[in-house]
This record gives structure tokens, sequence and C-alpha cells, in this order.
């Protein structure tokens, strides 16, 4: 009988033993799962951040391709009225000449004739 009660005695430590065991991994392993949850809560958050990032960098890139694309026809526009610009510049220095070539032929005329009138008044 003294040996069934010590089996007894022993059988309860060792199942108390085991629970205690059981007890302690469960707590482990709540910490564990406590610590996953914690992770991937960061972890979402993290990838929420990231496509916000995202979106954010998209749209700054589709607002500076406008402005780039704004900027190229400004400036074809410019190279335009630049070349317009050349053009009667051009146009106005040939007229210039012109007008000055014009002005001397007169002047020549002018001086032909008064000399002749000189000689004829003479």
């Amino acid at each position: 009988i003294a040996k069934r009660e010590d089996d007894v005695i022993l059988t309860k430590q060792q199942q108390k033993s085991r629970e205690m065991e059981v007890e302690r991994k469960l707590k482990q392993v709540t910490m564990r799962e406590d610590l996953l949850q914690q992770h991937e809560a960061e972890l979402q958050e993290r990838e929420t951040e990231t496509t916000k990032q995202k979106l954010e960098n998209e749209t700054r890139a589709q607002q500076l391709d406008a402005k780039e694309r704004t900027l190229k026809a400004v400036e074809l526009s410019l190279q335009e009225r630049e070349k317009e610009w050349t053009k009667r510049e051009t146009e106005n220095i040939a007229e210039t000449q012109l007008l000055q070539k014009r002005m001397r032929e007169f002047n020549q005329r002018e001086a032909a004739l008064n000399e002749l009138q000189i000689q004829l008044t003479e």
C-alpha cells in the first residue's frame, strides 16, 4: 500500500510537473504569438506607408511629366518666335540697306542736278 501511495504521490508530482511545463510552454507560445501579431501590425503599417509614398511619387512623376511637356511646348513656341523675329530682322536689314543705296543714288542724282543747274546759270 505504501508503494502504491508513493506511486500515486510520484504520479501526482509528475502530473503537476507536466502541467507546469505545459503552462510554461503555453505562455511562451502566447508571447510568441503576441510578438508575431505585433510584427505583422508593424509590417502592415510599413506596407501602407510604402504604398502611400509610392502613390505620392507616381503623382509627383506625373506632375513633373506634365511640366516637362509644357516646357517643351513653350520652348518650341519660343523657337518659332525667334525664327520669325530673325526672319523679320533680316528683312529689315535688307530693306534698310536698299533704302541707304537709294538715298546714295538720290543724293548723287541731286548733286548731279545741282551741278547742271550751276552750269546752266553760268
